[in-house]
């Protein structure tokens, strides 16, 4: 059996040749905490958890997240040197330690430490190396005396619940089928399988004392390493243990790979078992130094298979990275000349045979023997293009010696045009046949070439048509069912009509969306109706050959790059793309393009221009790179990775981060307003490829697309309410995912914003309100009660001082005035006229004394008075004046709108009027007094006017006011009184300020 592994590996070795395995790499430059991996775990989000000699590290597709050992904290790592892991059903990561396991709670962001029974406390090194998840839930490991556990973690009263499944302790290797939910354990040299707590044992194994090192259960299938020997067991049949490979350096580590295969790591290299129950063939990667793509260490440390089909290498050197879906590009090696990796300048699929070329010569590949004329054909030529005419020669051109053509049906060469001056150092870049000629296209030429008898007929040549474009270059030939044959150039794309003379431009026109994208044309391929046109620097276009219409497709549809080097139909919906970014496929229904680089397995990002072809039926296509010729079928593109729900990686809560983020519903304070997400959908297959677009409902009305790998989100002074976080991804230039992240977020509203404090508040305002109102209501009418009093105390004693006035003072002056009347008459009759005279006096001061005290008395009684009704007063005055002098009159003029006085200030006004009246009467010797009351705006004066001599501001006889009392008066209502006196008589004019 030694025997037969050694030969497998070497025919693998002959078989493979230069094409080999192929890693990307990860390490401590992109963020891994160490860079010797002990072990690989995928977490059911999809998220990658890396063991490593110096803390566990947690992997979403673009960064590394470190969880370390804390000293004093026991809710951290027990150990940073990690050698296993494993995730339980409720998503719990258990990790084993060189010092003991623990667990992690995704949940509580905590570490929960156990230490079995069945270990020393005292010893330090108790190890875990393998632990396995079971259905039944928790995990089970074995211990470093060789106890197998079981432990669950309870999340009720969070500590760990033990129990042992194996009364012995002499477990040397154990391994777990998730499917069959068996457990597969080596007691001593007996194998145990059989369900958690219920193993019975199968069969004895005589393993001569080798020590079994590590297991691995696959279905009905045990595969066992003893360190140099992987041995398989067929459990059902307890059948006897065979050897189906012998390395050649000490096992370190196993796994099950892609397709069942088995993948072994060893102390010098990878070495993997494919078809391992059948004529397994090995593969064999070791590290190279010079290749970039090759392992970055040759002693292995872990190995792991997620469930996309990717294998994690861990070795001291890093990560490695295997996707075996890389080996759908292959670079082709020929069977007749040495296999090179040389850049490609020709390219032809004819049937099962496939010629290329490069500087050195051409080579060729066919599964079935090559026909003669392949033979014939010079291999040392540097071919550039080939094509056949209508008499099925081939025509191959080359890049500086001309053009030959092989007659297939009899073997032979004519090389009639390999030295033609046409030809003379230019590169043929195409052929077209149309009607008997062939059209070829060079960089230096355009020309026509009568297949009958080669007259060659040069259409363009280093010259300028009739719209001044010029060109040298011509690129590509296409003819469409009119028998039109397209030009591709450096200039445009030019077309010939078979019955028009003259060419047609198709240029560029910056000002007409409608123009061909980029006048340098590098490839033509013609689909339908439709002419798909391959630019150097603006993408692709598609027009329409009947109407001439454009459709351009660049990066911003999705396309890897703008320059375009070849097209390749893969079935009627889908064309091939090569760029200087590597290949693209483009559905030319929707637009959706996807793209591929050397991280999906090509050997170059780079191609070459116009050197592509197919077999008959597009089921393999062929584009030559800078790197070789990469080979491989459109069907084994069809199927598209299942989409991935999208998760969050990070959170930050007012800019500090927030670890507990796992449910599905985030509940945050009302203060707790500034919110940022970073997030990842893990595909690690188009980590690079992919593009996000975020929204939070309730806030958002649109989604915001993010960049290739921008994956973040922030949001500031949100609202107080509920939201609904979503996260979208697209690959490359493809539809958005069916599946979307969505979380819920609730935004506490503080009490002083809700509802119910809001109508609270409404209803206190309008308590408060009311009580206000109640408050002024009741104090205003309490002082209205209180003027009311007043005004009635008032009243009351105004009503007394006016019976006192009028009871006391008035029947006084009564007598008074009655005796003086009585005196006077009696010495009028005794003729004592000098007395008679100042009783008069006396006589009439008294009653003028008693109309003073009638008038005051009236003001008293009254709350307000008119100025209409002072002017009835001064206008009765002048009457009574006027009934004492014959030659004597008075008038009262009222204009404007009447006024209402106060009491103080109707008497002062009253009192002023009347003294004017009574000097202008007495001492102005005149015969007519007016008296104007005007009102205007509200603003009230009164002017006294006689017709009289004239006279002084002072009265001439003692005992009467002066018009410095009348002054006073004025004064004290805020007047202004002013006297004018002249020949023609006095004007005394009163002005106040009423309110």
């Amino acid at each position: 059996m030694k025997f037969l592994g050694t030969y497998v590996m070497l025919l693998f070795s002959v078989l493979s040749g230069a094409q080999g395995m192929r890693f990307s790499h990860l390490d401590q430059k992109q963020g891994l905490s160490q860079n010797t991996p002990d072990c690989f775990l995928q977490d059911s989000e999809g998220l990658m958890w890396i063991g490593t000699q110096d803390g566990l590290n947690r992997y979403d597709g673009y960064t590394f997240t470190v969880l370390r050992s804390v000293p004093g904290d026991t809710n951290s790592l027990t150990d940073n040197f990690i050698l296993a892991l494993a995730e339980d059903s409720d998503n719990n990561i258990w990790i084993g330690t060189r010092n003991g396991i623990c667990v992690y709670v995704k949940s509580e962001n905590k570490f929960y430490r156990y230490r079995s029974i069945y270990e020393d406390p005292d010893d330090f090194h108790a190890a875990v190396r393998n632990i396995v998840a079971i259905n039944e839930g928790g995990v089970v490991f074995c211990t470093k005396s060789r106890n197998l556990v079981s432990v669950k973690y309870d999340a009720t009263h969070h500590h760990i619940i033990a129990t042992g499944l194996v009364d012995e302790s002499n477990v040397y290797a154990f391994a777990y089928e998730k499917q069959t939910g068996e457990l597969a354990f080596l007691l001593n040299d007996r194998l145990c399988i059989g369900l958690p707590g219920n193993a019975t044992i199968t069969c004895s194994l005589n393993l001569a004392g080798k020590p079994i090192i590590s297991m691995l259960l696959d279905g009905e299938h045990l595969f066992l390493n003893d360190s140099l020997n992987i041995l398989h067991i067929p459990i059902r049949t307890q059948g006897i243990p065979e050897t189906i490979y012998t390395c050649d350096s000490k096992v370190a580590c196993m796994s099950i790979g892609p397709n069942h295969s088995v993948w072994i790591g060893t102390l010098e290299g990878l070495r993997v078992i494919n078809s391992p129950l059948s004529s397994p063939v090995i593969e064999v990667a070791t590290e190279n130094k010079l290749d970039y793509f090759g392992l970055n260490g040759n002693r292995l440390e872990a190995l792991y298979c997620t469930r996309e089909n990717i294998m994690w290498v861990g070795t001291v050197g890093g990560i490695n990275i295997y996707d075996p879906l890389q080996k759908r590009f292959i670079v082709l090696d020929g069977i007749l000349s040495t296999p090179t990796q040389d850049a490609i300048w020709f390219v032809m699929s004819i049937g099962e045979i496939v010629l290329w070329a490069n500087d050195k010569g051409l080579m060729t590949y066919s599964e079935s023997p090559l026909p003669r004329w392949v033979n014939s054909i010079p291999k040392e030529l540097p071919y550039s293009a080939g094509g056949f005419d209508s008499r099925n020669r081939l025509w191959l051109g080359t890049k500086n010696q001309g053009v030959i053509i092989v007659d297939t049906a009899n073997n032979t060469v004519d090389t009639r045009l390999k030295s033609h001056p046409v030809f003379a150092g230019v590169s043929v870049m195409d052929f077209c046949s149309d009607n008997g000629s062939m059209w070829i296209a060079s960089i230096g030429s355009l020309c026509v070439v009568q297949e009958n008898d080669l007259e060659v007929k040069i259409i363009r040549s280093r010259q300028v048509h009739a719209k001044d474009i010029s060109t040298a270059y011509f690129s590509a030939l296409e003819k469409d069912d009119q028998h039109r044959i397209y030009v591709g150039t450096a200039t445009g794309l030019a077309v010939f009509a078979p019955t028009d003379t003259n060419v047609q431009w198709i240029v560029n026109d910056p000002a007409t969306p409608n123009s061909l994208a980029y006048n340098i044309v590098n490839d033509l391929f013609i689909l339908g109706d439709n002419l798909w046109i391959a630019t150097m620097g603006s993408g692709l276009d598609r027009m329409n050959i009947r109407t001439q219409d454009f459709i351009h497709y660049s990066t911003g549809n999705g396309l890897a790059n703008n320059t375009i080097y070849g097209i390749e139909a893969g079935n009627s919906d889908e064309l091939w793309l090569s760029s200087n970014e590597g290949m693209i496929q483009l559905n030319i229904n929707n637009g959706i393009s996807r793209n591929f680089t050397m991280r999906d397995g090509l050997t170059s990002n780079e191609f070459v221009l116009n050197k592509h072809s197919s077999n008959k039926n597009a089921t393999q296509l062929y584009f030559g790179s800078s790197n070789g010729l990469v080979n491989f079928s459109p069907d084994d593109f069809r199927t598209l990775s299942p989409p991935v729900l999208p998760i969050i990686t990070r959170m930050t809560v007012n800019y500090k981060p927030r670890t507990q983020f796992m449910s599905d519903e985030l509940q945050l304070k009302s203060d707790e307003r500034n919110i940022s997400f970073e997030f990842s959908a893990i595909d690690f297959r188009n980590q690079d490829k992919i593009s996000y677009a975020y929204k939070l409902e309730g806030f958002d009305t649109a989604w915001h697309n993010t960049g290739i790998a921008e994956r973040s989100a922030n949001f500031t002074n949100l609202p107080y309410g509920t939201y609904h976080f979503m996260v979208r991804y697209r690959i490359g230039g493809g539809e958005w995912s069916s599946t979307i992240l969505e979380k819920k977020i609730v935004i506490a509203t503080p009490f002083y914003a809700t509802t119910w404090f809001t109508i609270l508040m409404i209803l206190a305002g309008i308590t408060l309100i009311a009580l206000i109102v109640r408050y002024i209501s009741q104090r205003t009418l309490r002082k209205q009660i209180e003027e009311l009093r007043v005004q009635e105390q008032i009243r009351n004693e105004k009503e007394r001082i006016s019976r006192d006035l009028h009871d006391n003072v008035g029947a006084q002056l009564t007598y008074v005035i009655s005796s003086l009347d009585n005196l006077s008459y009696t010495l009028q009759r005794k003729k004592v006229d000098l007395e008679s005279e100042k009783l008069d006096q006396l006589g009439e001061f008294a009653r003028g004394t008693m109309d003073q005290l009638r008038e005051s008395i009236w003001a008293i009684n009254s709350e307000q008075i008119k100025l209409s009704e002072l002017a009835a007063k001064w206008k009765q005055y002048l009457a009574q004046l006027a009934d004492t002098r014959s030659n004597f009159s008075g008038q009262v003029a009222f204009s404007g709108t009447d006024v209402t006085l106060k009491p103080a200030t109707a008497i002062e006004v009253h009192r002023i009027i009347q003294e004017a009246i009574s000097n202008a009467f007495r001492h102005s010797n005149g015969t007519n007094i007016l008296v104007e009351v005007d009102i205007e705006n509200n603003k009230p004066s009164v002017s006294v006017i006689d017709n009289g001599r004239g006279m002084s501001e002072q009265p001439e006889k003692d005992g009467h006011y002066g018009l410095r009392n009348m002054k006073e008066r004025a004064k004290r209502i805020n007047g202004d009184l002013s006297f004018r006196t002249d020949s023609n008589g006095t004007n005394v004019h009163l002005f106040w300020h009423h309110n």
